[in-house]
């Protein structure tokens, strides 16, 4: 460590949450186009019929719901790591070994069941329609809430892999979502 811990304020918090949010944002939700397409489809149709029928941002509401409580846990990952010294308040790891454990817990995620699971149900648009629509706004926020879950366990690997090198190294984040 090199001496300084983080001073955070409430401001801080927000600020670093808002990044987080924002970040997770503009790299999900356009992976999650084939859900939202469908979706909205679904949705026009009932219209055109005079059916009960739900907003597309609704769903969207519910789908960046998820990525916000993510956004919640990171900004707390981030500055317990800060603390205890694991990463530096310039957002890269301040250890080889942290690094390693991180690189080896995301291999080895890549082959366990939760993440096959949620590729299964992030992958196939129908079978997540099928086995998991609901009616009303509600319904849709939830629904937009759980492919949020599904797609952060797809990620999860990668996004553990942010805090072994650098949060912020944009070219380390192509790198990665390329090779994912």
């Amino acid at each position: 460590m090199n001496g300084m811990e983080p001073a955070w304020t409430p401001l801080d918090a927000l600020l670093l949450v808002l990044m987080w949010s924002s970040m997770m944002a503009a790299m999900m939700v356009p992976g999650a186009n084939p859900m939202v397409t469908a979706f909205a489809t679904i949705n026009r149709r009932r219209r055109e019929r005079s059916a009960p029928y739900v907003s597309t941002p609704v769903f969207l509401l519910g789908y960046l719901l998820a990525w916000v409580g993510f956004s919640l846990v990171a900004t707390g990952l981030q500055w317990l790591l800060q603390t205890i010294g694991l990463i530096t308040t310039m957002m890269q790891s301040a250890s080889l070994y942290w690094s390693a454990v991180l690189f080896l817990a995301a291999g080895l995620y890549q082959f366990s069941p939760l993440k096959e699971r949620c590729l299964t149900c992030c992958r196939s648009t129908e079978g997540f329609i099928l086995s998991e629509w609901r009616d009303g706004n509600l319904g849709a926020v939830v629904m937009g809430l759980r492919h949020g879950l599904f797609c952060m366990g797809c990620c999860a690997g990668l996004m553990l892999l942010l805090f072994a090198i650098a949060i912020m190294d944009l070219r380390w984040v192509a790198a990665l979502t390329d090779a994912w």
